[in-house]
């Protein structure tokens, strides 16, 4: 059953990555933040979240940025160990997404996801031990974002015809 378990968590990510890529986005509404800094396409505002979800065809990442201080959304951190040290890891769907956590900012690599057993999650800076569960993860690593956050609000929007293969540099 296990070996069943990881062939279908394989099969889903592999079609995700195959069939999500970032190569073929096209915009046609692009966002600025108030000082009229690029901060890529916008594909619409996250749900339950207070942020806009926005690709940025210069790094190939997404950032959800928090409409309440223009920063990127905070995100939990998973660990093997029961005092949130190693390998920090995030949840297999951020993948190529960037978080924050603390003062730094985090995303998920671009790799096959993995299960791993994990006894503990930071947040916001707080550490907590849980109760041991095989999480779907991605290892986190630390970046420099590719634009200045936070961003200065509010955000703008700006209309631009589909041009194929514009995003693809």
């Amino acid at each position: 059953m296990k070996i069943l378990s990881s062939l279908f968590v394989f099969l889903i990510s592999l079609t995700c990555l195959l069939n999500f890529g970032t190569k073929d986005v096209q915009a046609e509404v692009i966002a600025y933040d108030s000082d009229g800094q690029f901060l890529g396409v916008f594909l619409g505002r996250s749900p339950g979240r207070g942020a806009a979800n926005i690709y940025m065809p210069s790094s190939e990442m997404f950032i959800n940025i928090r409409f309440e201080d223009g920063d990127a959304a905070r995100g939990f951190f998973y660990f093997e160990s029961f005092d949130c040290s190693g390998t920090p890891y995030l949840s297999a769907h951020i993948t190529s997404q960037i978080m924050r956590n603390g003062e730094s900012y985090y995303f998920g690599e671009k790799v096959m996801p993995v299960i791993k057993r994990i006894n503990s999650d930071l947040y916001m800076g707080n550490c907590s031990t849980m109760l041991s569960v095989d999480l779907s993860v991605v290892p986190a690593s630390e970046i420099e974002p590719p634009v200045l956050l936070p961003v200065a609000l509010p955000l703008s929007f700006e209309h631009e015809p589909a041009h194929p293969g514009k995003w693809n540099k």
